[in-house]
């Protein structure tokens, strides 16, 4: 695939991908996976790794490395739906700092049910 790029300031890049699929695709549903794919990735899995460092986690002995998904992913939840402006990652080093805060990032979610 090679991918071209315009910045707002003008300058443009040209880029070569290489993709592995299981299937032979037309070019506008190949295009159209690669962005789903990227879409996910880009939402969920760059926040967990930008807010929780999950890429160096190490955890791999039975099924803990799922369980500590499940717990990375409610955290992120709680954290989203807490109406503060700051960013996730200030929100867990906050929550860190202060106790006070923690506590209302937790009852946050249970108003909103």
């Amino acid at each position: 695939m090679t991918a071209e790029r315009r910045l707002a300031s003008g300058a443009e890049s040209v880029d070569t991908r290489y993709h592995i699929l299981s299937a032979k695709l037309e070019a506008e549903r190949f295009g159209r996976t690669v962005r789903a794919h990227w879409a996910i990735e880009n939402s969920l899995h760059w926040v967990l790794d930008v807010s929780m460092d999950e890429d160096r986690a190490r955890n791999r002995k039975g099924n803990s490395a799922a369980c500590l998904a499940v717990v990375r992913r409610l955290a992120l939840n709680i954290a989203r739906m807490h109406p503060d402006k700051r960013s996730i990652r200030r929100k867990f080093i906050h929550a860190q700092r202060k106790q006070e805060f923690l506590v209302e990032m937790i009852r946050c979610v249970r108003r909103l049910e």
